[in-house]
């Protein structure tokens, strides 16, 4: 039987991996190298990496990254309490709104933002929420953005997913796993 010293080494080494893996996944998500190796992260120096990631991002970035942090603080909870629609009222444009301009790579440029501010988020947002913000940042860019919720049957158990198309290409997510719901009409997203 181990001892409880042991146990806690274990559970300390499990939190360090986990810390070392957010980071990587904060660095990739908001398009930075992986300069770090997972050995050089403690728990206490977390918050410091973060900070120098955060410091390594032009200040355009630096205030997408602080907009979907917020919102995203907001989106979560929102959804829970008071639902969908009220949500994404006050997130702003209606997913039906005109379309915007095309451009592909800012459009992933900003989805990478909201995946890492996603990442830091003490809320844990979920796809919807996560959509949701995108959906507002992309808009407010100008750039063409559809909300797309899908639902699947995988080995017969019920799966719902929001996701973010620009131009008919799905932002966050690999192509391969959206097709894999069937999607709802735009009309019944607005209303």
């Amino acid at each position: 039987m181990p001892s409880p010293g042991a146990r806690f080494d274990w559970v300390r080494s499990l939190r360090l991996t986990q810390a070392a893996f957010d980071f990587a996944r904060t660095r990739e998500a908001c398009g930075l190298d992986q300069g770090a190796s997972p050995t050089e992260l403690s728990a206490g120096s977390r918050l410091c990496r973060c900070w120098r990631a955060f410091g390594e991002l032009s200040w355009r970035r630096r205030g997408l990254l602080i907009r979907a942090w917020l919102l995203l603080l907001i989106a979560a909870p929102a959804l829970g309490a008071f639902g969908f629609r009220w949500t994404q009222a006050v997130l702003g444009p209606a997913a039906g709104a005109s379309p915007g301009r095309h451009d592909l790579a800012s459009a992933q440029a900003i989805a990478r933002i909201v995946v890492g501010a996603a990442i830091m988020n003490p809320f844990r947002p979920n796809c919807l929420a996560r959509s949701l913000v995108l959906l507002r940042l992309l808009r407010r860019q100008g750039l063409d953005a559809r909300l797309r919720i899908g639902v699947a049957t995988p080995d017969g158990a019920f799966a719902a997913h929001a996701w973010i198309e620009h131009g008919g290409v799905a932002l966050t997510e690999a192509t391969a796993s959206v097709r894999s719901y069937a999607a709802f009409d735009e009309g019944l997203l607005t209303g």
